[in-house]
């Protein structure tokens, strides 16, 4: 479940942070600072968009937007599989307000083997993370890809997404 988890010091308490403990196996896509080359250089050259992480599912995969960046997800569907996507982001850290430019806006789509957008969400009724509902049509290989709706990414700007045939609670 999800848990808030804070820090004590000499300073005082820290801001609260969301921590969640899940059931389904885990995956991260490799963190965008930790290059080589970015620890010694303030302008690393960095990929924005990395190769796709294979997950099997169900599963939930944790990640950064970064500038500019898309991160894509592979896994096997199968005909008549009830796949349900669920993302976390504004849910973890809400908004900063004085930051620029502010909070997430995570937006996530649903490819075929093809390439094709099968299904896309960009928020869940008055829940500004989004969801997809998608009945798999035929076996193949499948693809998400997350990003930020207009392209924004740094260090804050976190996801956790669910992937399978899971229940979600819709009233």
């Amino acid at each position: 479940g999800t848990r808030e988890l804070r820090l004590v010091s000499r300073a005082g308490l820290s801001n609260p942070r969301t921590f969640v403990v899940g059931q389904l196996p885990e995956y991260s896509k490799s963190d965008w600072k930790a290059v080589p080359q970015s620890r010694n250089n303030l302008n690393p050259r960095v990929d924005p968009n990395p190769p796709p992480v294979p997950i099997d599912l169900p599963a939930t995969v944790n990640g950064q937007i970064q500038p500019g960046g898309v991160d894509t997800y592979r896994f096997s569907g199968r005909a008549g599989q009830h796949l349900v996507v669920s993302v976390s982001a504004r849910e973890l850290i809400p908004y900063l307000a004085d930051a620029v430019p502010g909070w997430v806006q995570a937006t996530v789509g649903l490819y075929d083997a093809q390439g094709n957008e099968v299904a896309f969400a960009d928020d869940y009724k008055f829940r500004p993370d989004p969801v997809i509902f998608f009945a798999i049509p035929k076996d193949g290989t499948y693809s998400l890809k997350i990003h930020d709706s207009l392209y924004r990414g740094r260090e804050d700007f976190v996801y956790r997404m669910t992937v399978g045939e899971t229940p979600f609670v819709t009233g």
